[in-house]
């Protein structure tokens, strides 16, 4: 299965052999080992990073997705945001929407994707903030 967004130069596959190559690099373009991913190299000793889009999926958790994003055989200690972190440089964490996340977890998924050094986590508000803006927008003021 091909990679389901614009993966560039990359040739990513799903569910195949090739993995991740470098997104932000030019085809034949040799690595620079700059600091930051995307920067620019504009030849002086402190370039200015360029704005980065990263693009990936809303979640890992989906149970439709076996046999489809994920291989239909999984190894033990599997796990999807790991498998996810070779194709993809961030994940939207959704759960983070209906509740605050919790330290443990975070340090957890953190932990295993770890193999991608370009990898960051984005996260839903907390639905409570966003009722709270509501509530503040109408003129709603609770009493204490």
């Amino acid at each position: 299965m091909s990679c389901p967004t614009s993966c560039g130069s990359a040739n990513r596959e799903l569910n195949g052999r090739s993995r991740a190559a470098d997104p932000f690099s030019s085809p034949g373009a040799p690595s620079s080992g700059a600091a930051s991913p995307g920067a620019l190299d504009t030849g002086t000793a402190n370039p200015a990073p360029a704005s980065i889009v990263r693009v990936g999926p809303a979640g890992w958790s989906y149970p439709d997705w076996a046999g489809y994003v994920y291989p239909s055989r999984r190894a033990k200690g599997f796990h999807e945001a790991a498998y996810l972190a070779e194709f993809f440089d961030t994940i939207e964490i959704n759960t983070s929407f209906y509740q605050p996340l919790r330290p443990d977890h975070t340090a957890q998924w953190i932990e295993r994707v770890a193999a991608n050094p370009r990898f960051v986590f984005t996260a839903k508000l907390w639905q409570a903030i966003h009722a709270r803006r509501k509530i503040d927008n109408i003129g709603i003021r609770g009493g204490g």
